[in-house]
């Protein structure tokens, strides 16, 4: 639902966008849109802000999920430490509003490989197959949208990150 003055939100962001911080303005970017992948048909990707504790990268997740929900409320923002089962589900429901993950470092630094998979998975657009405990065949779950995630590292600088996977990732430094 609506929320909030939209008059005081855009003063804001156009403060904000006028700070010569690249950050707010590629996340914004994205968070707007994300809404457009399916019409131009292109595949989910990936914004990753990185930087130090305390550089603004949590908040700048805030104010891009202001365009779309109230960011202050739990729910829209995910944190890492969900399922991919649970991502892949809210990703469903979102359809072409992007997803936000805080702090995508909490997975296991030596669980590279699947950081990998995480992020081909993320990007592919469409969930596994899953049978229901009847055996009947669930809905496979679909997206077209923009995902904004942030961490202490750039995502991108994975030894293990290869092609395919380094191509679905925008990586920029928070400072």
């Amino acid at each position: 639902h609506e929320e909030g003055d939209y008059a005081v939100w855009l003063d804001l962001v156009r403060k904000i966008r006028s700070s010569g911080r690249k950050e707010p303005v590629i996340c914004l970017a994205a968070s707007f849109g994300s809404v457009l992948l399916n019409p131009l048909r292109m595949l989910p990707f990936i914004v990753n802000m990185y930087g130090k504790t305390g550089s603004g990268k949590t908040v700048t997740l805030m104010l891009a999920a202001s365009v779309r929900a109230n960011p202050s409320e739990r729910g829209y923002i995910s944190e890492s430490n969900s399922t991919v089962n649970a991502l892949e589900m809210k990703l469903d429901a979102l359809k072409h509003l992007p997803l936000m993950v805080d702090d995508l470092s909490k997975l296991r630094s030596d669980d590279k490989i699947n950081l990998m998979g995480l992020i081909y998975g993320l990007c592919s657009g469409g969930g596994k197959n899953r049978l229901s405990r009847d055996g009947n065949m669930r809905n496979t779950p679909t997206w077209d949208n923009a995902i904004i995630t942030n961490m202490e590292r750039p995502l991108s600088d994975d030894s293990t990150m290869r092609g395919g996977a380094m191509n679905r990732i925008l990586d920029f430094e928070v400072r």
